[in-house]
């Protein structure tokens, strides 16, 4: 049974309109560029999760697949799945700064995610014009923006559950076809465990249009797959895989978190101008939809989206990377609406408006990635300038900031120091005698905790408990601290 809607041609259109969609396209795209080549020469993006991303990689490198969750005063748990870090380890044989190659890393996983969406527009069979302004404005989106010329996995998890998609589209499902969708799912999955979506949605539109073998078969194909590479990944961890991931993804939710949802991403979306010109646009457009939700495996792809991203919205640790996925499908389920007849038209005429908007917040971004206060790599140097050269190890927040001095981190993740804490109050104790004993050379973190902002974060986002007390007992502030807090060992 073949879905016409994916095997109808796209209707033409008119020259003009088709050169005003690929004008829209270059400007947007010419936009990403000079960002993406900005952010990368001075490390604009670098979030302390990339610090993380990149620890992981080191480990790697090193022959250690995640850490132990305290071993000797050194700590793990990450909420980060291997396929990136696996990525990472990889280009680091080639670019051994870890900052480097984290940044090449990212833009790989950028590369991925622009074949994914492109093969999946035409498997759609959707007109190339509409397209391109679609991938450019998704692009030019914050979450997805900042994700690309980073060390970070979100980028490269939707990019295989695109490719998923572009295989699973298209003319009734081949054997090759279901091995590599199935194949590419599971690889999403690997990346990032929240990945779904697309897979789900592809089950679901087999299931609903009477092709329910192949939906079976896609279905525990992608589920056996992934389960062949969780176990290679627990032999390979030496069985700390599974009990790493279960311990830090119990987290601190709770079903009131699941409730607010919602409002977690209304706080997300309204962050960013762009995203809320986006999200007025796409969301009528994917509710008005609902009657092709059975025959449009896109439109499905994207509500589904949407609606797992609400559900975790309000959770801890969930952040605007988590809308990646949602943008990159409703991106695909825009373009699919700029493709039908002109009397659908007028639902997704506003598109225009949010592409206009999207480029002209990104200005902003540029502006950041230009300015040299801004750049990662000069406040890494400023920090590390600060620092004694002996005396022991460093203490951040910010994984990069040890792997930028040659050190491996102290520290994996400092929020799961806090949510392990919660469940194990003697987790910590290790790290509180350490700070006590003044062990460190230098602490370095990335607020200031003498303001209402930083006393807040360290209290309920990372490490938590008397992680304070103890650190000002045998630290004291470098006055001298720019972008990131350095403190040193009291005389």
């Amino acid at each position: 049974m073949v879905d016409a809607q994916t095997s109808a041609p796209p209707p033409q259109e008119s020259r003009g309109t088709a050169m005003g969609w690929w004008l829209l396209a270059g400007v947007g795209l010419a936009l990403v560029l000079t960002f993406t080549v900005l952010a990368a020469v001075h490390g604009t993006q670098l979030h302390h999760n990339s610090g993380a991303w990149a620890t992981l990689a080191a480990d790697l490198r090193q022959g250690l697949l995640y850490r132990p969750l305290e071993q000797d005063g050194v700590y793990g748990g990450t909420r980060f799945m291997p396929l990136f870090p696996i990525l990472h380890a990889f280009v680091m044989r080639f670019v051994s700064d870890p900052l480097d190659s984290g940044i090449l890393a990212g833009l790989l996983g950028l590369a991925v995610f622009v074949w994914g969406f492109t093969a999946s527009l035409r498997r759609a069979r959707l007109a190339a014009g509409p397209g391109a302004a679609c991938l450019a404005l998704v692009l030019l989106l914050v979450p997805v923006a900042e994700a690309g010329p980073t060390a970070r996995g979100d980028l490269l998890s939707v990019a295989f559950g695109l490719l998923g998609l572009a295989a699973a589209l298209g003319e009734p499902p081949t054997r090759r076809a279901l091995v590599l969708a199935a194949t590419c799912f599971a690889l999403a999955w690997y990346a990032r465990f929240l990945t779904v979506s697309a897979c789900a949605a592809v089950c679901l539109h087999w299931w609903w249009t009477g092709r329910r073998r192949p939906a079976a078969v896609l279905a525990s194909g992608t589920v056996g797959i992934a389960a062949l590479l969780t176990v290679a990944t627990q032999v390979a961890s030496d069985g700390r895989f599974l009990g790493i991931l279960r311990t830090c993804m119990t987290g601190e939710s709770t079903w009131l978190h699941y409730l607010r949802g919602a409002a977690g991403v209304r706080r997300m979306v309204f962050d960013d101008p762009a995203l809320v010109a986006f999200v007025v646009v796409a969301v009528p457009v994917l509710l008005l939809g609902w009657r092709r939700l059975r025959s449009d495996p896109l439109l499905l792809a994207a509500l589904l989206a949407w609606g797992l991203v609400t559900l975790i919205g309000d959770t801890p640790g969930v952040a605007r990377n988590h809308l990646i996925e949602a943008l990159a499908l409703s991106g695909l389920a825009l373009a699919r609406a700029l493709t039908m007849p002109d009397r659908d038209r007028s639902l997704v005429a506003g598109v225009v408006v949010a592409s206009a908007v999207a480029a002209s917040m990104m200005l902003g971004w540029i502006g950041n990635a230009w300015n040299p206060k801004e750049s990662y790599r000069l406040e890494f140097a400023r920090a590390l300038a600060l620092m004694p050269r002996e005396g022991g190890p460093v203490l951040s927040d910010q994984p990069y900031l040890p792997l930028a001095a040659g050190e491996r981190p102290q520290i994996l993740d400092a929020y799961m120091v806090l949510v392990l804490s919660l469940e194990q109050p003697a987790f910590r104790e290790p790290l509180l005698r350490d700070l006590r004993a003044r062990r460190f050379r230098a602490v370095a973190l990335i607020y200031d905790p003498d303001t209402e902002r930083g006393d807040r974060y360290y209290r309920e986002s990372h490490f938590g408990g008397e992680f304070l007390p103890a650190l000002r007992s045998g630290y004291t502030r470098h006055p001298d601290s720019g972008r990131y807090t350095v403190f040193v060992r009291r005389e």
